[in-house]
């Protein structure tokens, strides 16, 4: 369990959108329409120049970690299907 009064989160690179999900929950979106989302949701934006290298800090709710295992899933999205790029870290 984290100590008290620091920070958990999570340090990702994506290029272009992801969904997160801890413990079959979604947490975060980033660059994703609102709504649901499938395999075929396409971001809402192209992600070049230094953010396609930039690695962006989202903090989570320390509540959502239980003790003993814990999943976490990430979904990765294009921007449109002839996209020439696609990373996450």
């Amino acid at each position: 369990m984290p100590v008290p009064g620091q920070k958990v989160g999570l340090k990702i690179k994506r290029d272009d959108g992801i969904v997160v999900y801890f413990n079959g929950a979604e947490i975060l979106r980033d660059n994703m329409p609102a709504g649901t989302i499938t395999h075929n949701t396409y971001a809402t934006a192209t992600v070049d120049g230094s953010n396609e290298t930039t690695f962006f800090f989202y903090e989570i709710p320390d509540t959502i970690l239980t003790l003993g295992n814990n999943t976490i899933a990430v979904s990765l999205h294009q921007d449109r299907a002839n996209s020439s790029d696609v990373s996450f870290d």
